[in-house]
């Protein structure tokens, strides 16, 4: 009788110490929070209290997607525009569409546009063709778990570049677990530089926007396993 009570009190504690554990544990990421809801505390370290209160009547309406807030690059003006623009998503013509709409499709995301990037490595092959690399996203905490985005150009026989081996690959300095979960990589069709002529782009300036679009998940030096979502635009030259 002691041997079972004593099993089914080990039994329990590592039930409880598994939902401990799960609770740092994000399975299913989903940035947006719910119809009704706050917005997250952490976004009052970002925003004015008058500013927090207008997200809070947007959040009421949308399932809204804060992880905006967490850019590194994020200024006043950036803030200011994102809750000016959300306050356009509650006119009385917005909201009488709501009514009829299912409440999971009411979503509010904000993305930024293209950054420029250089390299941080280029390799050339004997033929002329060019690898380069680039550090596309990094977690937003500090942590070493980074999106690197690798891609070949080579030039076509009219001297316009052709991309070719472009692909998203996970990378960690210090060897942090780091993993890419759907994620997808697009060119936007339009340039966001002049055309010289006969659709040919001038090699020594900005070329199309490229854009990835998935999950970054690390396991930290703790154990801990953490999940972003990553959407970003960017542009590079190929001088």
């Amino acid at each position: 009788m002691i041997m079972k009570r004593k099993l089914f009190m080990m039994a329990m504690l590592l039930m409880v110490a598994g939902l401990t554990y799960g609770q740092n544990i994000i399975r299913d990421y989903a940035p947006h929070t719910k119809r009704g809801e706050l917005p997250p505390a952490w976004i009052k370290n970002k925003v004015t209290p008058a500013q927090y209160d207008s997200l809070a009547r947007v959040s009421k309406y949308y399932w809204v997607n804060y992880d905006y807030f967490k850019r590194r690059d994020l200024t006043k003006d950036d803030i200011r525009d994102y809750v000016r623009h959300a306050g356009t998503m509650l006119s009385e013509k917005r909201l009488q569409r709501l009514k009829k709409a299912p409440t999971d499709t009411c979503y509010y995301d904000v993305y930024h546009g293209a950054e420029y990037l250089k390299p941080f490595m280029t390799t050339t092959a004997t033929n002329g063709d060019k690898e380069l690399k680039f550090i596309v996203y990094s977690e937003v905490d500090g942590y070493d778990a980074h999106v690197m985005v690798e891609v070949r150009v080579q030039h076509g026989k009219n001297g316009s570049p052709v991309f070719s081996g472009i692909r998203a690959v996970p990378y960690s300095i210090s060897g942090l677990k780091v993993e890419l979960e759907d994620m997808g990589i697009h060119t936007t069709p339009r340039a966001v530089s002049s055309v010289t002529s006969n659709g040919v782009y001038d090699t020594s300036i900005v070329m199309p926007e490229f854009g990835i679009c998935g999950l970054l998940k690390f396991e930290d030096a703790k154990g801990y396993r953490h999940t972003e979502l990553v959407n970003k635009k960017f542009c590079f030259s190929v001088e």
